[in-house]
């Protein structure tokens, strides 16, 4: 069986090859050593710092990144939760004083959709729980949109008639007037061109009549007007309070989202409170005006 023959190293054995390199590592002078010795020390000290130096940076860009990031998403937060609370805050206007815009000037179409724009942006930035007061509320803010301008349709056809009352009762006045100072001049005049004195008094007597007739008509409405008003006031303080509960809730929350500190149980019993003693007092002044 044969084996494998071992590698020869007999070349080391030979007198002239070890003695050569042991003169050469001999010949090295002392410094040398030392010199490469504290070259690869501190080459070894430059790459761990270098190391190091990466590390921190890595980890300090990482950090100043993610609070950049949070600034930014704070930042757009607080700015979509103020787009929706101007906006709710401007449909709750409009809702409020619907019953008393002329049907004819009545277009509430951009501050609803001011209203569902907000909406849609607080569902991509909020919490969960947030995202879903806000789309809640925009819902029951839109029925009682929809609701309250069937119960304020009478009013705000009042409010046209009104108008056209008011134009054709300034009419009637002015030319009653009028007449009045032609007869005035006619009956003082003595001499010169004689004016018919029956028909202009005829013509005075039939824009007084005119007058005193759009007056009254302008006072009825006026009255049924305020009725009517005073229904939706009072049909919207009613129907506005589920609103009014998630509005203050949705506020709390989005309070707390953008830390802005307080206590929130108590903002939204304020807003509550408040609320409560706005519709008392309109109440109270309606039923004035209604027993006047």
């Amino acid at each position: 069986m044969s084996t494998t023959p071992e590698p020869s190293c007999a070349f080391l054995s030979e007198p002239g090859v070890l003695h050569t390199g042991c003169s050469i590592i001999s010949a090295i002078p002392t410094g040398f050593w030392a010199a490469a010795f504290a070259s690869l020390l501190t080459l070894a000290g430059v790459f761990l710092s270098n190391r190091n130096n990466r590390q921190q940076l890595q980890i300090r860009t990482q950090a100043e990144s993610e609070e950049n990031l949070k600034q930014r998403k704070y930042e757009l937060r607080r700015q979509i939760y103020f787009e929706i609370s101007e906006a709710l805050a401007s449909m709750n206007t409009l809702l409020s004083r619907l019953s008393n815009i002329p049907l004819s000037q009545f277009d509430g179409s951009d501050v609803l959709e001011r209203m569902n724009a907000a909406t849609c942006k607080v569902q991509i930035v909020a919490d969960t729980e947030t995202a879903e007061l806000a789309g809640n509320l925009s819902t029951e803010i839109g029925l009682l949109w929809v609701e309250g301008i069937k119960v304020a349709r009478p009013s705000q056809q009042k409010l046209d008639l009104l108008a056209g009352y008011r134009e054709n009762c300034q009419t009637a006045k002015q030319e009653w007037l009028r007449f009045l100072s032609i007869l005035t001049e006619a009956q003082a005049q003595k001499g010169g061109k004689p004016i018919r004195e029956e028909w202009v008094q005829n013509n005075a007597d039939y824009w007084k009549d005119n007058y005193q007739q759009e007056q009254k008509r302008l006072e009825a409405t006026a009255l049924d007007q305020m009725r009517d008003n005073a229904h939706y006031i009072k049909w919207f303080i009613e129907k506005s309070e589920t609103s009014y509960e998630q509005m203050a809730t949705l506020m709390g929350r989005m309070r707390s989202e953008l830390e802005a500190g307080g206590d929130i149980d108590r903002f939204t019993r304020i807003v509550r409170e408040n609320r409560a003693k706005i519709a008392k007092a309109i109440e109270e002044l309606i039923e004035d005006q209604l027993n006047q």
